[in-house]
């Protein structure tokens, strides 16, 4: 999901700076210019997940990194691929432009193995299960789960 927001972002600049209207850049449209602010700050809000998840795994406590990844990787799909279809526009149905597939395995991906409703579900029954001295280091502790069988009752989703 990662990759394919970062590609979407790239793609919605290049349009916006070579599409004209009145005679300059319509990257120069406030409109446009917060709809593509906004299109980064989801891709970099995804990579930044997938940057602690990774880290978490390394020294073996993933569990609730990783599950705020998902959650926050999902959101940041949809968020993006929204975002991508309104800066493109019609010009975005066009066949020589990859906003199509990219769009499509965004919204699939977000789905799979449960989307963000689920995950923020997983996560909130994690926040609970930590209890108020565990909640905390859940937090700041690179999503180390407090206790040993303190994770949420039922398996991810």
């Amino acid at each position: 999901m990662v990759g394919a927001l970062d590609r979407l972002a790239r793609l919605a600049s290049l349009h916006l700076r070579q599409r004209r209207a009145d005679g300059r850049s319509l990257l120069g449209d406030p409109g446009a210019a917060q709809a593509m602010a906004a299109l980064t700050a989801e891709a970099a809000a995804a990579r930044a997940v997938l940057a602690a998840a990774t880290g978490a795994a390394g020294r073996g406590e993933a569990a609730f990194a990783i599950a705020c990844a998902k959650q926050r990787a999902s959101a940041a799909a949809l968020r993006g691929a929204a975002l991508a279809e309104r800066l493109f526009g019609a010009a975005g149905l066009a066949p020589d432009l990859p906003l199509g597939p990219l769009v499509r395995r965004l919204r699939s991906w977000q789905a799979e193995f449960g989307g963000e409703a689920a995950w923020a579900g997983w996560i909130g029954a994690a926040a609970r299960a930590a209890g108020p001295e565990g909640l905390w280091p859940l937090l700041t502790d690179g999503g180390k789960m407090p206790a040993r069988g303190s994770t949420p009752k039922g398996n991810a989703p």
